[in-house]
């Protein structure tokens, strides 16, 4: 998991180049390192990498199918996309899931504009 920590501290420091390089070790390492997935999938969404972070984050929701974070990402990265249903499904999965606080009334108010 060193790869992973030194992916997230790269990251940290905006050296996405190298972040990208030590999460893609890390996957080749662990392929069911579901952090690393849902880590690599989040910095290609800052990086405005849309269909690279939808694959990872994929990726991460079928590695880890309970975490509302990964499907309230997935969601925001859809909307990017232009793929509205799939965003609203995505954000429909995280609410089931339990997402809490100020990520859940985001959530709501984004899935007003699908109804």
């Amino acid at each position: 998991f060193s790869y992973y920590n030194l992916a997230n501290c790269e990251k940290k420091l905006k050296n996405y180049g190298n972040a990208e390089k030590h999460y893609k070790k890390a996957l080749d390492l662990y392929p069911m390192h579901k952090n690393a997935q849902a880590s690599l999938g989040m910095m290609y969404y800052e990086t405005r990498q849309w269909n690279k972070a939808a694959e990872c984050l994929e990726n991460s929701a079928v590695l880890n199918d309970s975490n509302p974070q990964t499907y309230a990402a997935l969601g925001m990265t859809y909307e990017q996309l232009g793929r509205y249903d799939e965003a609203a499904a995505a954000y429909n999965a995280a609410i089931e899931l339990g997402i809490q606080g100020k990520d859940r009334a985001v959530i709501k108010q984004k899935l007003k504009k699908y109804q």
